[in-house]
């Protein structure tokens, strides 16, 4: 584990739910490689039974507190399941640099004076496919951005242009792959060091860390790009050889919505987008047809064509031939890849207590949602808590019983359907 990353550890007395500490070690490291913060500190009083709450926090120091039970959460969110949680980080001069997590975009931030120079900072790991989207907002001022990799070297830049004779409005998109893990710089200026002005960043990864929401078959979800430069992204399970269709209308305004359809190997296998127009806008649609070629996980990107406008969209996804039944999951499978891991009690502890991912896979997103308890009730009292993220890892690490649904063969890949999870 990273000299940086500590955790508190658990008397070998404490009940026997709040054996969370002992799992420490291993969330912490599963964090880090999740982009996640750098330190994860479990603690609570001796003989609590259930979890108070989860939490990430920077530069904890090790405090080995004999009886630790559950996380200490900085934030808890509550969100509804088919819609996109859109998290920011505020902008403060004296606070620089600020560190952005993927997912994030940045709220008040400015180049002022003309020589001004703001810095961000996040985590990236090798083979990364990140996307950084930044925008003026309004004024002549061109923001232009240097990427700086963990070594100090610059190995990309972009920016755009605000014109002139009080200014437009204009963004820039990088797209790249990142080829070393460590520590990444963001720095952003004025491209001619001589006007000031408002500017936003938005940093993803394509696919995304943070498990996005579900879109199931013959269904649709309604959202908003919002700040222009924002990314919003769904996922869904398809089986080779099935034929999709994708419907996405903006909702006016002059938005442009554009989707690209990402295959299990990561692949942009296709894109379409529709014109809102300008001046108010008008409303547009599109639609695309697909033959899957793989099995697994597909990801939906919607942005604004441009990242220069922002505005409501809906999304539908109908399965028109080929493998549209219920897809069968692996009981305890929280982030839906397909295999049973210590990931998924990572998404089961980050749910309940850090908002982070934002939602359940099942249903309505919320531990009382009936598909919920029957994908993840580890420990069978139906509800999903704390002891269903520790009942996993006791049967990942320790030999523990597997799910209650779970095969008799082959708990970890063998897949049930689930009625109320479809």
């Amino acid at each position: 584990m990273p000299n940086n990353c500590r955790a508190a550890a658990l008397h070998e007395n404490a009940p026997p739910v709040a054996h969370a500490g002992r799992w420490a070690p291993l969330l912490c490291a599963q964090f880090l490689r999740s982009g996640g913060p750098e330190s994860v500190v479990l603690s609570a009083e001796s003989g609590v039974n259930s979890a108070e709450k989860v939490g990430y926090m920077r530069g904890v120091v090790y405090s080995p507190l004999p009886y630790v039970a559950a996380f200490v959460a900085v934030t808890l969110l509550s969100t509804g399941h088919a819609q996109n949680v859109e998290s920011s980080a505020a902008c403060s001069e004296g606070t620089e640099p600020l560190m952005l997590n993927y997912g994030d975009h940045t709220t008040g931030c400015a180049i002022s004076p003309a020589v001004d120079v703001d810095t961000f900072t996040f985590e990236g790991s090798a083979g990364d496919n990140i996307r950084i989207a930044g925008d003026n907002t309004g004024g002549p001022f061109d923001p232009g951005l240097e990427l700086v990799d963990p070594g100090g070297s610059t190995i990309a830049n972009a920016g755009c242009s605000g014109g002139c004779c009080g200014g437009v409005h204009c963004s820039f998109v990088l797209n790249t792959t990142l080829t070393v893990s460590g520590t990444y710089t963001l720095i952003l200026s004025d491209s001619g060091t001589d006007e000031a002005g408002g500017l936003g960043i938005q940093i993803d990864r394509i696919p995304p860390l943070i498990p996005a929401p579900v879109l199931n078959y013959n269904s649709s979800s309604t959202d908003a790009i919002d700040p222009a430069i924002d990314m919003d992204f769904y996922k869904f399970q398809g089986v080779e050889g099935t034929r999709i269709r994708i419907s996405v209308q903006n909702r006016g305004g002059p938005f442009d919505p554009r989707l690209r359809i990402l295959d299990p190997r990561g692949l942009i296998i296709e894109e379409g987008s529709c014109d809102g127009g300008c001046c108010g806008g008008v409303d547009c649609g599109f639609t695309m047809d697909k033959i899957l070629e793989a099995t697994g996980t597909y990801y939906l990107l919607i942005s604004d064509a441009g990242s220069d406008e922002s505005g409501g969209y809906v999304i539908s996804l109908q399965c028109l031939v080929g493998r549209c039944e219920i897809p069968a999951r692996i009981p305890g499978d929280c982030n839906e890849d397909n295999t049973l891991d210590l990931s998924d009690a990572v998404c089961i502890f980050g749910v309940l207590f850090l908002g982070t991912p934002s939602a359940f896979p099942c249903g309505n997103g919320l531990p009382g949602d009936a598909g919920n308890i029957s994908l993840l009730d580890w420990q069978p009292d139906g509800r999903v808590d704390i002891s269903d993220g520790i009942g996993l890892l006791d049967f990942l690490f320790l030999g523990g019983p597997p799910h209650p649904l779970a095969s008799s063969s082959e708990p970890r890949t063998t897949g049930i359907v689930f009625p109320n999870c479809p």
